[in-house]
């Protein structure tokens, strides 16, 4: 047993540290929830343009393909892209991209990389599934 008090602080900060495993477990548990029902990796060949130029871009793709299944019983799909490419004009690419589908929303954004001269284009599009409404919004760059 330790003097003049100093056992005192010594359990506090056991306790202390036990609440931030028993968070930190908690935490975890929590973000894990999600069953993944689906998990492909496939490699396909895919056409993109690139709306800054024009261009014409065949990509042969890296795709990764995840579902997960969420405690409500609603599934959330999930995809990775990135791959390269050539253009129509004869430039070469990268591509990069996430989509999102829930019930109601698919979500694109691809980034599209010129290894030369050509501009670089960012493109987020926003689908709603259930009105069918269609955004999208393409930013060039050089």
């Amino acid at each position: 047993m330790l003097r003049n008090g100093l056992l005192a602080p010594v359990k506090a900060r056991s306790l202390f540290t036990c609440v931030l495993v028993i968070l930190f477990t908690l935490a975890l548990v929590s973000t894990t929830s999600a069953e993944v029902i689906e998990n492909e990796r496939v490699t396909q060949l895919f056409e993109t343009i690139n709306s800054c130029n024009g261009e014409v871009i065949s990509v042969l793709l890296n795709v990764h393909f995840v579902g997960r299944q969420q405690r409500n019983g609603t599934v959330i799909y999930h995809l990775n892209v990135n791959g390269t490419g050539t253009g129509s004009l004869g430039n070469t690419y990268v591509l990069n991209g996430q989509q999102t589908e829930t019930t109601d929303t698919i979500t694109v954004r691809e980034v599209l990389v010129s290894k030369g001269a050509a501009p670089n284009q960012a493109l987020r599009l926003t689908i709603n599934v259930i009105s069918g409404e269609v955004t999208t919004q393409a930013i060039c760059h050089g």
